[in-house]
C-alpha cells in the first residue's frame, strides 16, 4: 500500500500495486501513475490531480481538484469535484447528499446520481447526466443529455444544453432552468413544473 499525507506523487510510469490513500490537505498527484487497486481520499482529504492516473478514484467526502485525468471510475459520497479541465474517463457516480461539482470537468462516460443522491452542479460539466430519482441543483451547466426518472431538478440559473428527458412518475422541475434543446416527457411520464423553464416542452402521450 501507499499512504500520503499532504505529500506529492510525481510518476514517470510509476506503478502502485496496492491501494493508494491520500490523507489531509495539500496532496498532489502529477506525471503518469498507475494505481492497480485504485486511489482513495480518506475522510475529508484533498488531492490536486494534475497528472494522468490510470486506475479508479474514490473521493468519498473529500475534494478532488486539478487539471489531469482519471482513466477509471470515480466515486464521490458527500464530496467535491472542482476541476480545471479535469477529465474523468470512466463513469462518475455521486452517492448521498452534499455533493458538489464546480470548475470545469469532462466526464467521458457521464455522471450518474445513485438512488436518491443529490448533486449541486455549480460549474461546467461536459458530458451526459443521469439524475435517476436523485436531485440535481446548481448554477452551472451540463453540455450533454440529462435523464430523470422520478427525480428533481431545482436550478438557480442551471443550464442543460442537451435534451432533458423525464421518465416515469414523481418528477419535479423547480427553480430556474434553461434547457437549450428542450424538455421531453417520455411515454406516460409525469412532471410537476413548479419553477421557470426556459426552453421548449414536449409532453407527448
Amino acid at each position: 500500500t501507499t499512504g500520503v499525507t499532504s505529500g506529492t506523487i510525481n510518476g514517470t510510469g510509476l506503478t502502485l500495486t496496492g491501494l493508494t490513500t491520500f490523507n489531509g490537505a495539500g496532496n498532489i498527484l502529477s506525471g503518469t501513475v498507475t494505481s492497480t487497486n485504485g486511489v482513495t481520499l480518506a475522510g475529508s482529504a484533498a488531492l490536486a490531480l494534475n497528472g494522468a492516473l490510470t486506475g479508479n478514484m474514490t473521493v468519498g467526502a473529500g475534494t478532488l481538484s486539478g487539471t489531469g485525468s482519471v482513466s477509471g471510475t470515480t466515486g464521490v459520497t458527500g464530496g467535491t469535484i472542482n476541476g480545471t479541465g479535469l477529465t474523468l474517463t470512466g463513469v462518475t457516480t455521486f452517492n448521498g447528499a452534499g455533493n458538489i461539482l464546480s470548475g470545469t470537468v469532462n466526464s467521458t462516460n457521464g455522471v450518474t446520481l445513485a438512488s436518491s443522491a443529490a448533486l449541486a452542479v455549480n460549474g461546467a460539466l461536459t458530458g451526459n447526466m443521469t439524475v435517476g430519482n436523485g436531485t440535481l441543483t446548481g448554477t452551472g451547466s451540463v453540455s450533454g443529455t440529462t435523464g430523470v426518472a422520478g427525480g428533481t431538478i431545482n436550478g438557480t440559473g442551471l443550464t442543460l444544453t442537451g435534451v432533458t428527458t423525464f421518465n416515469g412518475a414523481g418528477n419535479v422541475l423547480d427553480g430556474t432552468v434553461t434547457s437549450t434543446n428542450g424538455v421531453t416527457l417520455a411515454s406516460s411520464a409525469a412532471l410537476a413544473l413548479n419553477g421557470a423553464l426556459t426552453g421548449n416542452l414536449t409532453v407527448g402521450d
